[in-house]
């Protein structure tokens, strides 16, 4: 049995009156509860010392922006290779940046403070990617989706924040269950997507037909389109705008008929007369079969220009076939 100089002494006094024989005390119970109640108050105090000797190191010291810009540069995967996602991932698929949103209390404030920072959207699993969705708030979103994980119903949920994609590029693989057209559905709203800049969209499977009124809204500020593998039911209905750069259309392999997806040559020429800034075209299987005899159009003076080197064969074979 313990006497109270075995218990020490200099403690302070709420602690001191705590440490008595536990053979006085009245009610055990009673004085248990009041020591766990001053074991918690001292936890808090070394916790509030601990995050105040925290804030006079040097990275506590940055201006949250700054920090927030760091955070942003770790989370930067500049390409789909293995070694860039060694860097960006870790082992069990988890981004390395989310890990220094653990390191303590006013980073992980930092970083929720930080919409960009949950705007480069992954889709490992349907709980993290909705809390990304909430935490980016109205920043430009970016969808990267490899169809690794099929989650349709996620990829439509992101897909309807028509008016916050800035960047979207998916892959749909052969060996997936994933139905295309839903998946895209979100695209069907009529939102405009104003800031919409690439528009990536690949199916190597026979299920790749885009929905209904894709894009009805128009995407004014789309520089990039991709569609490989896609069934375009309506050429008409592409988002052909004015500030298109780089256009890509080829034919999935699984489909040896694309005749009912191609464009007459009259909404071809019209389609071209839209894409003022054209660079690059790429057209396989999707060229219209009949012809449209202009003459000395201004549509196709202004696209046989040397400075479009990046279109295929095929398309530049045609056009002159069709003006000659």
């Amino acid at each position: 049995m313990s006497d109270s100089s075995n218990l020490g002494s200099g403690w302070p006094t709420e602690t001191q009156r705590l440490l008595v024989p536990a053979a006085v005390v009245p009610d055990p119970a009673l004085h248990q509860t009041l020591v766990w109640d001053r074991i918690d108050a001292l936890e808090r105090e070394v916790l509030t010392l601990k995050s105040y000797h925290n804030t006079l190191a040097l990275p506590s010291r940055l201006p949250p922006e700054v920090l927030c810009d760091i955070f942003l540069a770790a989370g930067v995967v500049p390409e789909r290779s293995d070694q860039a996602r060694r860097v960006a991932w870790n082992d069990s698929g988890e981004r390395l940046w989310i890990v220094v949103t653990h390191v303590c209390k006013s980073w992980r404030e930092t970083a929720l403070g930080c919409p960009a920072l949950w705007a480069n959207l992954t889709f490992i699993s349907p709980s993290f990617t909705r809390v990304m969705l909430q935490r980016s708030r109205n920043a430009p979103l970016t969808i990267d989706y490899s169809g690794k994980f099929q989650h349709e119903d996620l990829l439509a949920e992101a897909i309807s924040h028509t008016e916050r994609l800035r960047s979207v590029k998916i892959g749909i693989p052969n060996n997936t269950s994933l139905r295309f057209e839903y998946a895209l559905s979100g695209f069907s709203s009529g939102v405009e997507a104003t800031i919409l800049e690439t528009l990536s969209l690949e199916s190597v499977s026979r299920n790749g037909l885009l929905p209904a009124r894709f894009l009805h809204g128009g995407a004014p500020s789309l520089k990039l389109l991709s569609l490989k593998g896609c069934h375009i039911p309506d050429w008409k209905a592409l988002p052909l705008g004015p500030n298109l750069t780089t256009l890509t259309i080829l034919p999935c392999k699984a489909v040896a008929n694309t005749t009912k997806y191609r464009p007459s040559a009259l909404d071809f020429y019209r389609s071209l007369n839209r894409i003022l800034q054209l660079q690059s075209l790429d057209l396989r299987g999707f060229l219209p079969l009949d012809t449209c005899v202009l003459g000395n159009s201004s549509i196709i003076s202004r696209f046989l220009k040397p400075r479009y080197l990046n279109w295929n064969l095929f398309t530049l074979a045609w056009l002159e076939n069709t003006t000659s």
